[in-house]
């Protein structure tokens, strides 16, 4: 019997909570609406009507306020969520959001200024052009008796100090060869 008791005291106090009251649809659109001016358009709301077009649809119009200046918007909403916003004179500017732009541009500036810096302090700053000296009959490119030059094919003579490959009957430069011994 005690035990019932407890039981049913217990199942009173639970009925005793004050249970919140619902929102209402038309809140509901209200606070959708002033929502959406806060964020899209850093602004705050006067005079808000709330108008039911049915089936969860509302209008709601008012005074949309930032810095001072006031102007009459037009918000559409549909259940719950917000169809169209209308402020008119009053151009969009994020509250929050406003400053990640700024983030995504000094993260783009930032990579941009890296892939610059790695490039300019590459090691391997040689390039087709560097490799090809219009004196290759130079002794300092070109050591006859110094085990500088190899050839890994026949016809083919490559240099390592130059790093650059020549054809060795006529002396003219190898573009494929000099790629393929040095890895351009």
């Amino acid at each position: 019997m005690k035990r019932s008791l407890a039981g049913m005291g217990a199942a009173l106090s639970l009925l005793a909570v004050p249970i919140p009251a619902l929102a209402s649809p038309a809140s509901d659109a209200k606070n959708a609406c002033s929502a959406e001016l806060r964020r899209d358009y850093n602004a705050g709301t006067d005079s808000v009507t709330v108008s039911e077009r049915g089936y969860d649809r509302f209008v709601v119009n008012g005074s949309a306020e930032r810095r001072g200046d006031y102007r009459d918007f037009n918000c559409r909403t549909e259940n719950g969520r917000v169809q169209s916003l209308y402020v008119s004179g009053m151009s969009r500017e994020s509250g929050s959001s406003n400053n990640t732009g700024k983030a995504v541009a000094a993260v783009g500036v930032a990579v941009a200024l890296a892939a610059i810096i790695a490039a300019a302090s590459s090691k391997k700053k040689s390039h087709e052009y560097d490799r090809y000296d219009e004196d290759r009959n130079n002794d300092y490119y070109r050591p006859s008796d110094s085990g500088d030059s190899y050839r890994p094919a026949g016809g083919v003579i490559c240099y390592r100090r130059q790093r650059a490959c020549y054809n060795r009957y006529n002396d003219e430069y190898l573009s494929g060869w000099t790629q393929h011994e040095f890895r351009y």
